[in-house]
């Protein structure tokens, strides 16, 4: 009966979250320690997931971080959250105006989804991003500063966790994980996500050459999927969906958002092989499916090494593109800033609304990761 089978997933899902508790108890300083503490963490997310945001977790998110939240630190190497430094950071002001600019340009456009536009306000967004633009002198890390796609990466984490937890996590995130996404380069340009892009079109290539080659010659440009590699899949709906994603991204490295969007597009490649126009389907903005971590994994069993190394390393170091796999000449390369496209609906419903590792892990080498 429904009853018994709802009590049934609720006993699951209340053990489920008790060995999580359990491996994030255990925490301890020791290198050897802290591995073990992932390892177990990693194998959690790889079988059994974690558990959908309760209602309790969302109501409380500004005083208290969710358990999704603290398993996302802990897999990230967010070692300590002070509050005291973030505030004195918020004492320095707005960020250089060419930040603040952009920063206020897209705060409103950074969900499409009305529930998540309304569970995060603009002006903590404000707070974060500003206060991340202030950090980046100290970083030694060549990021630009504010960079456009941000926002999104920003707004995920703010809908898991308090804001302290979510500027230290951001930080984090930035710098030591998606560092060449956001590295300025010396002409002053941000072009990073077009490596993410290049290794896409090179993964897509090898994966589903059919598909491949009609997007190609019916003038796709990989601008269109520039958005969701460098933000993660953040802006694309729906929420449940991205945080699934995004547990698996920091459980086994965030350039499996590379092989997410291949995934993401194969799915739709009924769609994409009808149009004469394949860019319209983007423009709609699909929806993530919920075989996209299945298949993106089977992918990874089927790279070639070289170019599992490439998406393995391109988004913490430069990395070179050898020839035999890349042909610049196929695809234009694409500026980094792009807008966020937005359905009839959603503009509508915004018209309406008035209210404003400690290190890097180890990730498994192709054939390591198992399918879910």
């Amino acid at each position: 009966t429904r009853p018994m089978a709802a009590q049934a997933a609720h006993h699951r899902e209340k053990e489920l979250r008790r060995r999580y508790e359990e491996v994030l108890l255990c925490s301890n300083e020791h290198p050897e320690h802290k591995q073990q503490q992932l390892a177990k963490l990693r194998r959690l997310v790889l079988i059994e997931g974690l558990p959908n945001q309760s209602p309790e977790e969302l109501g409380h998110v500004d005083t208290k971080c969710s358990l999704r939240g603290r398993v996302w630190k802990a897999l990230l190497g967010v070692r300590s959250v002070s509050a005291d430094r973030y505030i004195g950071i918020l004492k320095r002001g707005p960020a250089a105006q060419k930040h603040q600019l952009q920063i206020s340009l897209d705060l409103d456009r950074t969900f499409i989804e009305r529930a998540v536009y309304n569970t995060v306000p603009v002006d903590k967004l404000s707070r974060v991003l500003n206060a991340f633009c202030h950090t980046v002198p100290e970083s030694r890390t060549k990021v630009a500063g504010y960079v456009q796609g941000m926002n999104q990466l920003c707004g995920v984490l703010l809908y898991v966790m308090p804001e302290v937890d979510a500027f230290h996590t951001f930080c984090c995130l930035i710098y030591h994980h998606l560092t060449q996404y956001f590295a300025a380069t010396e002409s002053g340009g941000v072009t990073g996500g077009n490596v993410g892009t290049q290794l896409f079109t090179a993964c897509l290539r090898h994966l589903d050459n059919e598909l491949y080659t009609h997007l190609k010659t019916h003038m796709f440009f990989p601008a269109f999927v520039l958005q969701p590699i460098i933000t993660l899949c953040a802006a694309t709906p729906p929420i449940e969906q991205v945080l699934h994603l995004w547990d698996y991204f920091f459980a086994f490295g965030v350039h499996i958002s590379v092989l997410a969007t291949v995934a993401h597009v194969v799915l739709l490649r009924d769609a994409l092989l009808a149009q004469s126009s394949p860019c319209t389907v983007f423009h709609a903005l699909p929806k993530l499916d919920p075989g996209i971590l299945s298949l993106a994994n089977q992918y990874a069993t089927s790279l070639p090494a070289e170019l599992w190394h490439l998406l393995m390393e391109h988004t913490r170091q430069p990395v070179t593109l050898p020839l035999q796999l890349f042909d610049p000449a196929e695809f234009p390369v694409c500026n980094m800033t792009v807008s966020v496209p937005m359905t009839v609906e959603v503009q509508q419903q915004r018209k309406s609304h008035k209210e404003p590792t400690a290190g890097l892990h180890t990730i498994p080498p192709p054939g390591a990761m198992a399918a879910h």
